[in-house]
């Protein structure tokens, strides 16, 4: 008999040996959303010189007081830079992000002041430094950008732009392959047969690897539970991808079909049978570089496993932290089950001004899609707890990345780990 182990336990396994792929040279323009993989520093001063925030006038040096009135001496287009200096009660026309020439004081916004002429009377009082940019204001040269590990965000893709940094280094996107074992499921685009439904399962789990930034490589339904037939597949898959999510066959007594197929190809278990519902039935394992995860047929199932076992080792593997955020949520509607084993429901969890607050979802049978659909969020309900009533406070797991940091009790320590404390 397969002996049971914690979820803790078995993310433990699965953490201590998922390797951190290797790093690749990718365009800054498909670089959103990557881990980089070295710190960034700069290599130069932002803004590189002393430039206008507004469009103005650019005023001369007088002293610390700046005076209200100066003479208009010229112009600069944008992209000019003046080979003279400002002097006191000297001004020059300048533009927004334009460089300001040496003896500049202040700049004063066009619509504030009064022009005749060449005579410009501001018509109010400004500081010395006001409306202006200085050299290095945004980052100094030497300074970190960006630390190894950071995901890069559409701000850190601006920066990197501004220092003219068009590749960057960043972990791989890890390679998956999904296999769908069951003799009575069908691919989608078949009418199945009496007995038999169609595969909802691969392309479920295509989806959810592709958001958690996978490149999905192989999708295959089984319909022969050959071992002829199996094992050169898998064995072929263990050595073209970095990750092999399998669902079915996990449990038939102790002929376990998924267990065995690992195992004839050489695949070392890591651990099978997770104390938890649903899915309680699912293992994983390794072979050299490649790892495997085993995950419950039923739909709802499958997908509980995907978030609590295959997001942390992709995200681990492009060196994420495979931590989401733990809130405590008060429960809006009752969940009518006690939870003899440790229970993952389905839900949705929203942010209101009175704190989090979430939903159990409808159709909680593991065999059920209706508890998928708007579902962004797992109540971790521990072993022995009564029903869920109406305004019970709840551990809740965020699944939807966007909800990352947000209001998080420990942020550090995010999703996925979620032992009763």
């Amino acid at each position: 008999m397969l002996r049971f182990c914690t979820l803790e336990q078995a993310q433990d396994k699965l953490m201590d040996r998922t390797p951190l792929l290797d790093i690749e040279l990718v365009d800054l323009l498909t670089a959103s959303g990557r881990v980089l993989a070295d710190d960034i520093f700069a290599g130069a001063n932002l803004p590189p010189a002393d430039q206008s925030a507004v469009d103005g006038f650019a005023l001369g040096y007088g002293g610390r007081e700046i005076g209200n009135q100066y003479r208009l001496t010229g112009s600069l287009r944008l992209d000019e830079v003046a080979s003279f200096s400002l002097q006191a009660g000297e001004a020059v026309r300048v533009m927004t992000g334009g460089t300001l020439p040496a003896g500049s004081q202040a700049v004063i916004a066009h619509e504030r002041n009064l022009l005749e002429g060449n005579l410009i009377t501001l018509q109010e009082k400004i500081s010395p430094g006001m409306n202006t940019k200085q050299a290095g204001e945004d980052f100094q040269r030497g300074e970190r950008l960006l630390s190894r590990g950071q995901i890069l965000d559409p701000g850190a893709i601006a920066l990197l732009s501004a220092f003219g940094i068009c590749q960057v280094a960043v972990h791989r996107r890890p390679r998956v392959a999904i296999l769908s074992l069951g003799a009575n499921a069908v691919p989608c685009q078949t009418d199945p047969l009496p007995g038999q439904v169609r595969d909802s399962n691969s392309p479920m789990l295509a989806a959810l690897a592709q958001k958690d930034g996978a490149e999905i490589v192989f999708v295959r339904q089984i319909t022969t539970c050959r071992q002829e037939t199996l094992l050169p597949l898998l064995s072929q898959l263990l050595e073209q991808v970095d990750l092999i999510i399998a669902t079915g066959g996990t449990y038939a007594g102790d002929q376990v079909e998924a267990l065995q197929l690992m195992t004839q190809a050489g695949v070392e278990p890591l651990y099978w049978n997770v104390a938890i519902q649903p899915g309680n039935h699912q293992g994983a394992g390794i072979r050299e570089e490649c790892m495997v995860i085993s995950l419950s047929g039923n739909p709802a199932a499958c997908a509980v496993g995907y978030h609590l076992f295959a997001t942390p080792v992709l995200l681990a593997m492009v060196g994420k932290t495979p931590y989401r955020p733990r809130v405590t949520a008060r429960c809006i509607n009752p969940f009518a089950k006690k939870a003899n084993s440790r229970r993952f429901v389905r839900s949705h969890a929203t942010w209101t001004p009175k704190g989090w607050q979430v939903e159990t979802l409808p159709g909680q049978k593991p065999s059920m899609l209706r508890s998928l659909l708007d579902c962004n969020a797992l109540i971790d309900i521990p072993a022995g707890s009564p029903p869920l009533t109406v305004g019970t406070e709840v551990s809740i797991l965020l699944l939807d990345n966007s909800y990352v940091g947000l209001n998080a009790e420990e942020p550090s320590r995010c999703l996925i780990r979620m032992g009763p404390s």
